[in-house]
Formats: structure tokens, sequence, C-alpha cells
């Protein structure tokens, strides 16, 4: 049918989209180097909430965050345990809020 959207391909776009980040930004976990599991990690906590974003719109805010220096990346064990995240960092897990 013309005109209809291929809702199908918006999670291939976003996941290209997410793996040309994280190569972007060195591909591996700041904390332990892991290249496995890799999550997007803001040390100085977020001022937006990806519930309230669309799948694009998230990708875009971690674009503009990771251009800003305002993004880092930690593996799923580093990110899930405060205790490996780095020294400076003042996210929601390490200062102990409710996120």
């Amino acid at each position: 049918m013309a005109g209809e959207y291929r809702w199908h391909l918006i999670p291939d776009i976003i996941n290209k989209q997410r793996a040309a980040l994280i190569e972007l930004m060195g591909g591996t976990c700041i904390s332990c180097g892991s290249s496995e599991d890799l999550e997007f990690h803001h040390p100085n906590g977020k001022n937006w909430r990806s519930k309230d974003l669309s799948q694009f719109q998230r990708m875009r805010k971690y674009e503009e965050d990771a251009s800003n220096g305002e993004l880092e990346l930690l593996c799923d064990a580093c990110h899930n345990n405060p205790n490996d995240h780095p020294d400076t960092c003042f996210c929601p897990h390490c200062i102990g809020e409710d996120f």
C-alpha cells in the first residue's frame, strides 16, 4: 500500500544508530574495559526521562549527550553496580536517588 510506514524497520534503524554511537565512543566499558553488553551512562544524571520519549527521540538525546561529553559507556555489570562507577559519578545510583 502506498504511504504505508515500514514499522518493522524501526528496531533495525535504532540498533544501527546505537551501534554507531557505541563505536564512536570507543566501544568499551570505561570501568572494566569489556566490549560486551554496553550501556549508556550519564555520570552527572540527565535532564530527560527515557520513558517520556520515543526510541528515535531517545537516540537523538544519547547522541547529543555524547557530543557534549555527558555520556559514558559502561557494561551491564558495571552500570548496575555503583561501586564500579567512576569516582566522579553523580548518577542517581551513586547519589542514592530513586530513578
